[in-house]
């Protein structure tokens, strides 16, 4: 499989780049996702270098799921919103460790 490495500013233009070089490059590969009839999927391995990634903006406008998705993403990263769900291994972690059970505290 080729290998490509892509070199943007920012995140939205890296992965941008980065499907249009799969595009151009990739290697045609059926996967489980494609119906009968459809044409193979493209692959490559890409290696993603961001020189400024707190530059904005930080996420593609075209981001999976579309708004209501990225809300729930940024809940969770900034407030761990994800305290409906029962504990699992996925809510310990490095933001599990520093919130006390309750998950109203900060440990210093």
């Amino acid at each position: 499989m080729k290998t490509i490495h892509v070199v943007e500013q920012t995140l939205p233009m890296a992965w941008e780049k980065a499907v249009v070089h799969c595009w151009e490059q990739g290697v045609r590969i059926p996967t489980q996702y494609d119906k009968p009839g459809d044409p193979a999927s493209r692959d490559v391995t890409v290696m993603i270098h961001i020189t400024d990634p707190l530059a904005e903006p930080r996420i593609h406008r075209a981001f999976p799921g579309g708004l209501a998705d990225l809300e729930k993403y940024r809940a969770e990263v900034l407030y761990q919103a994800a305290k409906e769900r029962p504990l699992s291994l996925y809510s310990i972690g490095f933001w599990g460790s520093l919130i006390d059970w309750e998950g109203n505290r900060w440990f210093v």
